[in-house]
């Protein structure tokens, strides 16, 4: 265990071992049962959606608030780039659960519902790997305006293109088959960057525990991986309101939650506590 973990990273890792434990049980269950045709419609999904959806967004704009408002104490890039990411983020899910949402059951744009969601996941992960190449890169420090205004504005050009210029994304949804080969090689793609993230964080694992909680960020992109894997594993039109696709937003309620505990620690408890 030495050989993999420095011991100043025990107790983190042992307070996060029954989170990966239990997240890879419930997938385990899940997918059983997906394979026994036990899997059943979800009676209230839209309901369970937005609010698992609403507390992402409240989550990811909460981590904004907190590196936003710090920024002028820490002077930390890392963290600004994160934040700035996360309102983005908070932006496409606020976007896609109400795309979700607002429309009835037989006229749903799923085109849109994936591609808002996709794309929050895209800069959910470029957020997972700013911090993660943190620990190798020291960001210069930047104007704050200037990285929320191009971030902001780089998202708003990309919900124009989803709103007005479909045509110019690939084919997500596929209407009475669900989702398409090119959505499920995106997932594939999300996955891949997840678990790069990942391994950075392992890696420092072996080497005397600073100032950051590796292990927990690590658990973090742990769960965001499962949940991409949930999104991953159901790829027909039956499954959009299965059991698998509740526990992936599940799995990213955590995720989000997770990151939010870090980075308030990190950013207010600790030198709070550090006085």
């Amino acid at each position: 265990m030495k050989q993999f973990v420095h011991t100043s990273h025990h107790k983190e890792l042992v307070n996060t071992l029954p989170y990966i434990g239990v997240g890879v049980l419930l997938l385990a269950i899940v997918l059983l049962l997906e394979k026994v045709g036990l899997i059943a419609t979800e009676p209230f999904y839209v309901g369970m959606h937005t609010s698992v959806e609403l507390f992402s967004v409240v989550i990811s704009f909460l981590i904004f608030a907190i590196g936003w408002n710090t920024w002028h104490f820490t002077r930390n890039s890392k963290l600004l780039l994160l934040s700035c990411l996360m309102l983005c983020v908070a932006i496409f899910d606020a976007l896609h659960f109400l795309s979700f949402s607002s429309v009835s059951d037989h006229e749903k744009n799923m085109e849109q519902v994936f591609a808002f969601w996709l794309f929050a996941r895209f800069f959910n992960a470029a957020a997972f790997l700013v911090i993660a190449t943190a620990i190798w890169v020291n960001y210069k420090l930047f104007n704050a305006r200037v990285v929320l205004s191009t971030l902001l504005s780089v998202t708003a050009c990309i919900v124009a293109v989803v709103f007005y210029l479909p045509d110019w994304l690939p084919t997500l949804y596929i209407e009475g088959g669900g989702s398409s080969q090119q959505k499920w090689l995106i997932e594939i793609t999300l996955i891949t960057l997840y678990s790069l993230a990942a391994c950075m964080f392992a890696s420092q694992l072996r080497k005397p525990r600073n100032t950051l909680n590796i292990a927990g960020k690590t658990l973090v992109c742990l769960l965001a991986i499962l949940s991409e894997a949930c999104f991953t594993l159901y790829n027909d039109a039956s499954h959009v309101t299965d059991t698998l696709n509740f526990f992936g937003h599940i799995y990213k309620g955590l995720t989000y939650f997770l990151l939010y505990k870090i980075v308030f620690v990190e950013t207010v408890t600790k030198p709070y506590a550090d006085l």
